[in-house]
């Protein structure tokens, strides 16, 4: 990490970027999510014991956003008897 300097005399403010809170991100998100369910999904075989319609944004909403990725990842491609 490369240590940063802010001079109070050259700067009025500092802006942290949290996200989603400076920017729409939730979109962006939504898509990128959308396109590996999407494609994984598509490339699963038939299993009447898992849910392969396409990814939309109230599955984002409800199933990822404000859960940490990786754990998302995991519980939407694990086996029913692995969650």
């Amino acid at each position: 990490m490369v240590a940063t300097s802010i001079d109070p005399n050259l700067h009025r403010a500092v802006l942290f970027g949290m996200d989603g809170v400076l920017t729409d991100t939730a979109r962006l998100h939504s898509a990128a999510w959308k396109g590996l369910f999407d494609q994984y999904l598509a490339e699963r075989a038939p299993n009447p014991a898992e849910d392969h319609h396409p990814f939309t944004d109230d599955d984002y909403l409800h199933h990822v956003h404000g859960t940490p990725p990786l754990l998302e990842l995991l519980s939407r491609i694990a086996p029913p008897e692995a969650r």
